[in-house]
């Protein structure tokens, strides 16, 4: 990161030890705090240090003091904690006597360690890389969790003279990395050149160069299938049909590979021109999402015991506009919700993320790093799809009332990814076992018992995921949303309501509590609690202090079914200034 200075004279930078700021679990975090001083003595520098999650609660903290030496600076290796997955803020603060204090921040993530060789081989999920990549980048991947990358070979950029190929060192270098790692790359040829015009000598030019890339890049280490881009219609003076630049490409890529995977894709407006041709047929998908997933189909094997065509699909959100202006964790749910729609369809073999990096030129509301390689929230979102579902076969799929979701079974056992469209609530799971193992969107762990075979579990508009036996289960609706904000003024009292369906043969109302602010008053208010109805409605009221400042709040609703473990939903609640009239009903 770029140096601060600290009174004009001494400098301060905070950098990753191992250049990306993205941990795993249970290896050592080291974040150096390197420091320049243009003082001609040595100094000494006082330094606190602050690691908070994504939610701002701080999680660990230290302090230091060190000498800086004129010219040559110093270095201080600070150490985190990397016990829980999570996305990190880290803040510093430096001082020395006489100079006023510096606050400098890097964001971080830890992740579960980076899946097997094997285990990558059977994700279906993927990542669109858009070259060259560094050397950082490259390194990056692996720790994603993806299965597939489709790389893009552009035919123009690569043949700028006629007969002449550049293939630098950077795409041998991309593929080596992908096939430690267990990654299946696929690579997406692009027909267009400005050096042929669209007649037949350019098809046999487009020819000699699919030759020429897959004579380099066949093999264990290099492409496992490879992806004609046919434009939208006929080339220009209609002498080149897209059908011929697919069998082109396919008569080369076999002359090297006869069993290779030659697949297709193009504009879904375009499907229908070669639909029938070589098995190409038109038949696009859209995921009920903000992102549209369409379904490229391809070619049948060209002869019996040869690969069976692959279905690549991408996620294209339509509304950048939208999820630009959401905060990063609404669009990794969303980003976690069409990654869940996409492995709920069993004909798609590689669901992927374009573009993976949000760079200048090209816009990404799902991008899983900034240019710098700060991981965002997405990158956890996509890394726990990644780790839970390896061979996800769909088993249902939930809509209950507030609940959405999908079951799938996953190994030896169950996992539901389950969220709330409406807002913060709480369900009840009906199982045999005797506690639960929910993983949130980010990818953090934590188990709730069960009593009386339930288990309460808080649920949102980000998805978690809750492993279960391969036994019966049934998933209730708990305390449904509030259907409408909590808006009040100082001083005044505001009331709204809360339902709850109680599947508890015995579970008592009174264990609810609700938490507010500090010098807030807040009460629930419900029927008898001896009253057993199957839908309930309780009362909330709160009366902020007349001195509270304006702004945006939350308060807490603890609801505990007799396991000792309560379950925490949150409630928003927007106060008012008290000059501005708005009844408070």
């Amino acid at each position: 990161m770029e140096m601060r200075a600290l009174g004009e004279q001494i400098r301060i930078a905070l950098a990753p030890a191992g250049g990306i700021p993205l941990f795993e679990t249970g290896r050592p975090a080291e974040v150096f705090l390197r420091t320049q001083s243009g003082l001609a003595e040595p100094v000494a520098v006082e330094y606190t240090w602050q690691l908070a999650d994504a939610h701002g609660k701080r999680v660990a903290s230290g302090s230091g003091t060190f000498r800086v030496t004129p010219g040559a600076g110093s270095t201080q290796t600070i150490s985190l904690p990397t016990t829980r997955t999570a996305l990190y803020t880290l803040q510093v603060v430096a001082r020395r006597a006489g100079s006023p204090q510096l606050r400098e921040r890097l964001v971080l993530a830890v992740v579960s360690p980076a899946p097997k060789p094997e285990q990558a081989a059977r994700s279906r999920l993927g990542l669109n890389l858009s070259g060259p990549l560094t050397a950082s980048e490259r390194s990056l991947i692996p720790l994603t969790g993806a299965g597939w990358a489709r790389i893009p070979i552009r035919w123009g950029e690569l043949e700028r003279k006629r007969g002449c190929y550049t293939l630098d060192s950077e795409l041998e270098a991309t593929l080596a990395v992908l096939s430690r790692a267990g990654i299946r790359a696929v690579a997406s040829l692009h027909p267009e050149n400005p050096l042929y015009p669209a007649d037949l000598a350019a098809d046999a030019a487009w020819e000699r160069f699919c030759q020429e890339i897959a004579g380099r890049f066949t093999g264990p280490s290099g492409f496992h299938a490879w992806e004609i881009v046919l434009p939208a219609g006929p080339r220009a003076g209609g002498v080149s049909e897209p059908s011929n630049l697919l069998a082109a490409a396919a008569t080369a890529i076999r002359a090297i590979d006869p069993e290779a995977t030659v697949i297709v894709s193009a504009e879904p407006s375009g499907h229908a021109d070669w639909a029938g041709l070589s098995g190409i047929a038109a038949c696009p998908l859209t995921v009920a999402d903000l992102p549209a997933v369409t379904l490229f189909p391809k070619p049948a094997p060209v002869k019996p015991g040869a690969p069976r065509p692959l279905y690549l699909a991408t996620l294209q959100p339509e509304r950048e506009a939208a999820l630009a202006s959401r905060d990063p964790l609404s669009t990794a749910g969303s980003l976690a919700r069409a990654l869940l729609a996409g492995l709920a369809d069993e004909r798609i073999d590689a669901l992927f993320v374009d573009p993976w990096i949000d760079r200048a030129d090209s816009p990404a509301p799902f991008a899983l790093a900034h240019p710098d390689l700060t991981p965002t929230p997405a990158l956890l979102a996509y890394r726990t799809v990644a780790g839970l579902f390896r061979s996800p076969r769909l088993k249902a799929r939930i809509k209950e009332s507030f609940v959405r979701g999908y079951l799938f079974e996953e190994g030896r056992g169950v996992v539901a990814a389950l969220w709330s469209p409406s807002g913060e609530g709480a369900i009840a799971i009906k199982t045999g076992a005797a506690r639960v193992t929910v993983t949130d969107a980010l990818g953090a762990v934590r188990e709730y018992p069960c009593h009386e075979g339930m288990a309460l579990l808080p649920i949102g508009p980000i998805p978690c995921y809750v492993r279960l036996s391969g036994g019966p289960v049934r998933i209730e609706p708990f305390l449904s949303p509030l259907q409408d904000p909590i808006v009040c003024r100082p001083g005044e009292v505001s009331r709204t309501r809360v339902y709850l369906r109680n599947p508890f043969r015995r579970f008592q109302p009174g264990a609810l509590r609700l938490v507010c602010p500090p010098g807030w008053r807040g009460d629930l208010d419900y029927p008898d609690p001896g009253r057993r109805a199957r839908l309930q409605a309780f009362g909330v009221q709160v009366m902020p202090p007349a001195h509270a400042e304006p702004g945006a709040y939350q308060l807490e609703l603890w609801i505990d079914g007799g396991t000792g473990t309560p379950v925490q939903m949150q409630i928003p609640l927007t106060l008012l200034s008290s000059d501005i009239g708005v009844d408070c009903r």
